[in-house]
């Protein structure tokens, strides 16, 4: 995906800490320290959280199914992490990127404008020969 070519770019360059805290690691990524979690035990979730941030990453990327169950715990550590200094990637479900921007705005308790690069959106879509391709978007907050 999209994501894993992200943390998988980042994570070559040697130079910096990558984490992910995933339900399922999809693909296991070298060089990315991928955490998976119960994504309804709130406590297990809140201890990793923690010992990831003491460890100082450079980058951290949270998966979309812990969104639904402890979506504002989660998004509102995500915000805490980037307002740190720290790249922080948020995979959630959303019809667009500007939609994916909103949804994240609207679950956290601060303004996320000077912390927001950007939101990206994609999926795949089929052609009329059957072949797939990826359809995408994306939006930077305050680009209304």
């Amino acid at each position: 995906t999209t994501a894993y070519v992200c943390l998988s770019e980042l994570a070559q360059r040697g130079d910096r800490v990558v984490f992910s805290i995933e339900e399922m690691a999809g693909y296991y990524l070298s060089g990315v320290n991928q955490i998976e979690l119960d994504t309804g035990d709130e406590a297990a979730y809140r201890e990793a959280f923690s010992a990831i941030y003491e460890s100082d990453p450079d980058v951290l990327f949270i998966t979309s199914p812990f969104a639904h169950r402890q979506r504002d715990l989660l998004w509102n550590a995500a915000l805490r992490t980037a307002e740190s200094g720290h790249l922080v990637f948020v995979q959630m479900e959303a019809d667009s990127a500007e939609e994916a921007a909103e949804k994240f705005a609207a679950a956290v308790d601060r303004p996320i404008d000077d912390y927001l690069l950007a939101s990206c959106w994609q999926e795949l879509d089929t052609d009329e020969q059957g072949r797939r391709f990826a359809r995408y978007d994306w939006h930077r907050r305050g680009d209304e």
